[in-house]
């Protein structure tokens, strides 16, 4: 699906994932709602098969065997437009698994809700996992998710808040104006906040 999806987007297929941390979510869809280690272990285990089956030529046969996903000699075609594959986001805020994940496996690392300061004190422990494998931490840029109630109201604040972020060198910031639903003006809004904090816009 995301190889198909990045197809026929012409290459603008990202593909976000995390190990899932809303219950309610996995019981309606029959899933049960496994122990965080497990969770996190899943999340390995699909990240080596994602990568893989992402990765190589349209002849190239995907094998990984893992404890909660595997895949022998698979196929995957079409092959995804953007090489070396299409961009994968890791979403969390766990330092000791997530991070590493992310380090091993993401083009970008997403946090979840955390304020400027918060992103400051993270940033040195997630270079710290990029430098465990021989990585550059350069090469695995930083976004943050900010809920909607988290967000800052439009105006001065907002405006400091998206600066604070962009100093620190934060890729993206993504958050659910909830006012958009009804209005234009509000996102209108956000994106004269994000120009005034010297953000660029996608």
């Amino acid at each position: 699906m995301i190889s198909t999806l990045d197809t026929i987007s012409g290459g603008r297929m990202e593909l976000g994932i995390g190990a899932g941390w809303k219950r309610e979510e996995w019981l309606a869809y029959g899933y049960g709602f496994p122990e965080t280690s497990e969770r996190l272990a899943r999340l390995g285990d699909d990240l080596e098969v994602i990568t893989r089956m992402l990765a190589g030529d349209r002849h190239e046969q995907a094998t990984y065997e893992g404890r909660y996903a595997s895949v022998h000699r698979a196929r995957n075609v079409p092959k995804p437009v953007q090489r070396p594959r299409v961009p994968i986001m890791v979403g969390g805020n766990g330092p000791n698994v997530t991070w590493r994940l992310a380090a091993r496996h993401a083009d970008e690392l997403n946090v979840d809700g955390l304020s400027p300061q918060e992103v400051a004190d993270a940033l040195p422990v997630i270079r710290s996992r990029c430098e465990e494998i021989g990585r550059d931490p350069a090469s695995l840029p930083v976004s943050v998710h900010l809920w909607w109630g988290d967000a800052p109201d439009p105006g001065a604040d907002r405006v400091e808040r998206l600066a604070a972020y962009r100093d620190l060198g934060v890729r993206r910031v993504m958050t659910l104006v909830q006012a958009s639903a009804t209005s234009d003006e509000a996102l209108e809004s956000l994106a004269a906040d994000a120009r005034t904090a010297g953000l660029e816009l996608d």
